[in-house]
């Protein structure tokens, strides 16, 4: 099977439900296919059923979604995948429901709120939707720190991929992101508030440009070691 680039998971919800449309959330997806147009699936109904079936299909997996923190049960706090409903297995995807799966993309943005929020555990850490990604098996994880503003995350999200397509690492295109957030924001949008709650964590390395580019960039140094190392013995012989 090959692993797609990138998918956009961008579900829409009733305007007069408990949860909001997202209007950025489009913005996102067409942000996300400009960078990665060798293969990036936007889906505007995701549901939990979708998800597991296609969730190991992808390098890079980006919810443009609503999020909920528990901060009393931290296994209860869910991501929502299709038409908003609180509660019903096939809207939610709980973090007690990553503990158990397999999710191996190389990079997950999590573009909802309060997605890295939640208790402290000893030996484990903070205890938020970004820890289940990370225990999952995705080596590098985005998340949010406090609620997030629809309009502003648009923005970030939208520079952050232009730094990733320049070849920047995480840290580095979110800082670049953030920069150009603040150089175009008027008045109260430029408060931290707004910006500084999306952050990296995990593996910084850039996106490698095919699914095995970093495992030969290993294999490459490995060569180039060997081949020094053995230029250097058959000097130091005939010197002797």
């Amino acid at each position: 099977m090959e692993v797609q680039r990138a998918a956009c998971l961008a579900p829409k919800f009733s305007s007069t439900g408990t949860w909001r449309n997202l209007v950025g959330a489009q913005s996102e997806i067409e942000s996300l296919a400009a960078r990665f147009p060798d293969g990036v699936t936007g889906v505007d109904t995701t549901n939990y059923e979708w998800f597991m079936g296609r969730k190991g299909n992808y390098r890079v997996l980006h919810f443009a979604t609503h999020a909920f923190a528990d901060e009393a049960d931290p296994m209860n706090s869910a991501l929502l995948l299709d038409g908003g409903a609180r509660a019903g297995r096939s809207g939610v995807l709980r973090a007690s429901d990553l503990y158990s799966m397999s999710i191996p993309a190389e990079m997950v943005v999590l573009s909802a709120c309060n997605t890295g929020a939640g208790p402290v555990r000893r030996g484990e850490g903070v205890m938020s939707l970004a820890h289940g990604f990370a225990y999952a098996g995705s080596p590098s994880v985005v998340m949010t720190l406090w609620p997030a503003n629809d309009k502003a995350v648009q923005g970030l999200v939208d520079g952050f991929y232009a730094g990733l397509a320049d070849g920047k690492s995480k840290s580095a295109a979110l800082s670049s992101a953030k920069r150009e957030y603040l150089a175009n924001a008027d008045g109260y949008m430029a408060h931290p508030y707004f910006w500084a709650g999306m952050i990296s964590i995990g593996n910084d390395d850039p996106l490698t440009a095919g699914g095995h580019a970093s495992v030969w960039g290993w294999i490459l140094l490995l060569i180039g070691v060997l081949l020094l190392g053995g230029i250097w013995l058959r000097r130091r012989k005939s010197l002797s």
